[in-house]
Order: C-alpha cells, then structure tokens, then sequence
C-alpha cells in the first residue's frame, strides 16, 4: 500500500491537540466522515478504535514507528486521542477513496485478490514488527485489530496492487505478475550470493587463482571468514537494483557473472573500511510475489498517483468536527494518506465542550523518547 510501513510512521508527524469545536457552534452529524456517496460511521470508526487501541502488538508497531512519542488514549474514561482517532479515520477514507478510484478505471478485481492482498499486508507488519522489536507475529497483529480496520488494510492493499497492475498493463494474477518479473529482471530477480571480503588485492586474485586450479571455493570462503577483519560464508539474495544502491561495481560484476561462477574481484569500501569482494553467484530466483507487487507499485507510483489525485478531485470529503477536518494533499506527497488526511482538531479547553468525552486529545509528556525509532516507507 502507499507501502504499510510509511502509513505507520505517518502518525509521527501528527500534533496532539485539543477537541476543535465550541459549545455554542458543534454540529453534531451521523457519520465519522463522507466519501461523496460513502459514508464511513461513527459504529464504524469506533469498533476500529476499540481493537486498535486494545491491539498490544499495533501498539508496539506505533510506538516503533513514531520519533516523538504518543499516547493512544485521551484524558477522560474511554477516550482516545485526537490524533490517533485522526490517523485510523485517515485509513478509513483512504481505502474509500482508492475504491473509487479503482470503480473510475473500469478494473474488475480478482477473486483471488483479497488472499494475496492479505499476503502483503502481513509481510509488511512482519517487516515492522521486525525493525521495532516487536514480538507478535503479523497474523496476531491483524486478528487484534478487529473486522473493521483489518479488512481496510487489505481492500486498501488490494486497490493499490489493482490500480497498479493496470498501469503497467498487466493482470493482476500469477501469470501477470510473473510476466511483470520477466520484463523487470533487475528489480524482481534475486541473486544468492557466497562469498568473503579480504584486505588486499592479492589475496583475491589468489583465491581465484586457488579456484582456477580446482580448489574448493566453499573451502576458501570458509578460510578466509575464520581470519582476523574478514567476514564471508552466505552473503543473502540481493535485486540488481539493491546491488545498486550498496556498490553499482558488484553490481555490475553480478550481473555479468554466471550461476557457479566465481567473479573477478572487486573493491569495496563500506563503513568498516576498503576491502575485496570475491564471490560467487550460487543461484537465481525470482522474488516472492509480495516483493514483486511491492516493485510492481513502486514503479508505477507516479501513475498511481495520478489517478488516486483525479479521482479524489471529484469526491465530496467532510469529516465530523469531532475528529476534525479532511485536509487535501497539496502538491507534496503526505506520508499520512493517499489524497489527503484527517487534521486532529484544536480548540477551546475541554471543558468549554459539549460532551468531550467523544474524543479527548492534548498535549501529551513524551513516553520514553530514546526508545521510539523512526521509520520510513
């Protein structure tokens, strides 16, 4: 999706304030907010609330992904802060108006789509779960979050991988998605790497020289990774577009490289100083298909986009002043929405509102700083 990992860290940015309305001008309404036709209710975006906040293992995630510190509940007895209820309601208009998006370009969805869907959505909260240090495992993360939210996430996914797919005119399948790996070798297929770093130059070229005359190359790497400054042995599966962006010389020399085939030396300089690389290429494969649709969206982001951007153009977006106000995107991307986000309200002090216990936010102390790491998408 506008990949999961982004749309957790966008709720970082967002301000803890109070309940923006007044005793004398709220208007009370019968939905949390409206999508032109749709309306997403207050039943809704309440039930959403209740198990994300209840979610120990979301929570986790949250924290993970926010710099600054938060607090998912408000001041009062069932409350929640104004912020969070801003960032789920966010979520909730969003997946409406990537459904619309996707009705405006005709594309019939796969039956199979919810399931893969699902796939991505749980490889993305593992992804997270893993860079934050949280326990739970993605199946539990989305059990906890309830019917409504869980199934956001995934019609969410499922729009985007949609949208997408019909941008770079293939279908949204097995067969589509594999002909999308064919024609973009370089960002889905992986290359399984052994090998070992050594210091000098003539060390590589002797290793090579030792394979050439018939040596073992998994005897020489399991050498070399016993001396003192120098690692080796299984090097992990790598895109050439990830080879890339570590060392556009190994890259190179990978992608020239055969199956089995020790490749010529090559220098490299990472941040625990200059060494050689000798390695081998000992297979293959093409990317799972959760990895592919991630590359298949990334590639045409800037399509999708477009059409995200067109079609909210002609939706009518309002959310109920409790929660506080749709604010379209303008010109640069937002990290918290598609289109647009849910602006927490600001106001009076709560008791100068009617009913504050709907939705309390303030000011919040922030909760251990120095154990939150920030994240990207």
């Amino acid at each position: 999706m506008k990949r999961l990992t982004t749309r957790l860290a966008g709720l970082a940015g967002l301000t803890l304030l109070g309940l923006a309305a007044s005793a004398c001008n709220l208007q009370w309404s019968p939905y949390a907010a409206r999508v032109s036709g749709h309306v997403v209710s207050t039943g809704e975006l309440d039930s959403a609330l209740h198990h994300a906040s209840r979610d120990t293992a979301f929570r986790c995630l949250l924290e993970g992904a926010s710099s600054s510190g938060y607090r998912l509940e408000g001041s009062g007895s069932d409350t929640y802060d104004s912020a969070f209820a801003a960032f789920i309601l966010t979520d909730l208009v969003d997946s409406q108006i990537a459904y619309s998006a996707v009705r405006a370009e005709h594309i019939r969805l796969p039956a199979d789509g919810m399931s893969l869907a699902r796939s991505q959505v749980e490889s993305a909260l593992t992804s997270q779960a893993t860079q934050s240090g949280c326990a739970a495992g993605a199946k539990d993360v989305l059990a906890g979050l309830g019917p409504s939210l869980s199934a956001s996430f995934i019609r969410l996914q499922l729009y985007e991988d949609a949208l997408a797919a019909k941008a770079a005119h293939v279908a949204l399948s097995p067969a589509g998605i594999l002909s999308f790996e064919h024609s973009h070798a370089i960002a889905t297929r992986a290359s399984c790497l052994t090998g070992v770093f050594v210091a000098s130059k003539a060390t590589a070229d002797k290793i090579v020289s030792e394979v050439a005359a018939g040596k073992s190359f998994s005897s020489i790497v399991a050498h070399y990774a016993k001396s003192p400054g120098s690692s080796g042995g299984q090097l992990g599966c790598y895109t050439g577009n990830q080879l890339r962006s570590i060392s556009p010389a190994i890259a190179a020399a990978v992608a020239a490289g055969r199956t089995g085939q020790v490749l010529k030396p090559v220098y490299y300089r990472g941040s625990s100083g200059a060494a050689y690389l000798v390695a081998m290429v000992t297979s293959r494969r093409f990317e799972p298909f959760t990895a592919a649709l991630d590359q298949l969206f990334a590639t045409e982001s800037g399509a999708f986009a477009k059409a995200i951007t067109s079609e909210a153009s002609h939706l009518q977006i309002s959310v109920d002043a409790r929660y506080g106000s749709w604010s379209a995107m303008r010109g640069a991307k937002s990290s918290a929405g598609l289109a647009g986000r849910v602006v927490p309200p600001s106001g009076p002090k709560l008791s100068l509102v009617l009913n504050p216990s709907a939705v309390q936010g303030k000011a919040h102390v922030r909760i251990n700083p120095s154990a939150l790491a920030g994240s990207g998408g």
